[in-house]
């Protein structure tokens, strides 16, 4: 039975079905960003990589959530407890890998971070625990205001996948909204292909060419699988078939850890992304985390404003944008509330060395 797709389901069809499944067909290059050497399916490559030496990343740095599980702002690089893999769609994109101290001594691997510019109809998988850029403008070259591209983007889970593109142009960057695609087929497909990259046996790169098609395709097939509204019974919203209440709060609490600092984030948009209403997310919220789910967005952007007060130099009015307040009146109103001090109160007893303007 055929239903009507939203916009960003639309879009999303429309890039595997006439782009990045045909690309796949005709073998472009799948690069794996696991330092070093990089590993590419293809010989004959416009991949550059530059090198930098540097001194490595400590090992444990940043507050990490569910699915990214360490990041060093800073570096603006992030680690992922999951596969996480992009196709540039258009234009160029340049990402930066670095390695840690405990990487450097179990790898036996010198430090250094690497510049990887990658041009059209290029694919690259992240396997967990790798320092990558993940934000920004995709471009570690000169004039920025040159920048253009289009990613598309793929975060695997046991339930699911987390799809999205981000665009750049003119110098200014912006992501677009999240569609998650419920299915419990493309976690084992990930695994196969993170094993695949790893040992580099016969046939690996046939391997990975079938794989990566085959992970497309049970995309396409979760997204035209999913109800289009909440399934109602007997007059109550029920969760998808087949999933339990702990992974509905899993892909939940995904949502709130990608969208927290999105200053329009509801409750009602968390629930309709699991399929469910919002009573009934609360519900499930209260059973197994005794808190609300607003509760949980909150604790969420006040966690990070106290990670950027003690570990950037971002201004009070930076934060407050980068932590889902659309005025910077309302963050301090709150943080004060909370903690009994403003920001930069909160600031200087954490960081009383720097002098930071606000």
């Amino acid at each position: 039975m055929s239903r009507e797709f939203n916009f960003l389901e639309r879009q999303l069809l429309e890039a595997i079905q006439t782009k990045v499944i045909p690309w796949v067909q005709e073998g472009v290059p799948l690069i794996s960003l696991d330092p070093p050497p990089f590993i590419v399916t293809r010989e004959k490559t416009r991949i550059k990589v530059r090198e930098i030496p540097t001194a490595p990343l400590p090992a444990l740095h940043g507050i990490g959530g569910d699915v990214r599980v360490r990041h060093w702002h800073d570096n603006n690089l992030n680690a992922y407890s999951v596969p996480y893999w992009g196709c540039v769609m258009e234009g160029e994109v340049d990402l930066v890998v670095s390695v840690t101290e405990e990487m450097c001594q179990e790898r036996n691997i010198k430090p250094a971070r690497w510049v990887i510019s990658m041009p059209p109809k290029t694919m690259f998988w992240m396997p967990p625990g790798v320092p990558v850029t993940m934000s920004g403008l995709h471009w570690e070259r000169p004039h920025p205001e040159k920048a253009h591209s289009r990613i598309f983007w793929m975060h695997v889970t046991p339930t699911g996948a987390n799809c999205h593109f981000c665009s750049t142009a003119e110098g200014q960057h912006w992501e677009h909204p999240f569609v998650f695609v419920p299915t419990s087929q493309l976690w084992p497909i990930a695994q196969r292909i993170s094993a695949e990259f790893e040992s580099r046996n016969a046939f690996y790169q046939s391997m990975l060419e079938y794989s990566m098609q085959i992970l497309l395709l049970h995309t396409l097939r979760g997204i035209h699988e999913q109800p289009e509204i909440p399934l109602v019974i007997d007059g109550m919203p029920q969760t998808v078939p087949n999933e339990g209440g702990e992974q509905v709060i899993e892909r939940a609490l995904n949502y709130i850890d990608d969208r927290f600092k999105d200053t329009g984030l509801t409750v009602s948009q968390v629930a309709r992304h699991v399929h469910l209403s919002p009573t009934h997310l609360g519900r499930l919220f209260r059973k197994h985390l005794q808190s609300t789910v607003w509760q949980i967005i909150v604790n969420k952007r006040f966690e990070r404003a106290c990670q950027l007060l003690e570990q950037s130099t971002f201004n009070i009015r930076q934060i407050s944008v980068y932590c889902g307040y659309a005025h910077t009146s309302t963050f301090v109103t709150a943080f004060q509330k909370r903690y009994g001090k403003s920001p930069t109160a909160y600031r200087q007893e954490h960081l009383p060395q720097k002098g930071v303007e606000t």
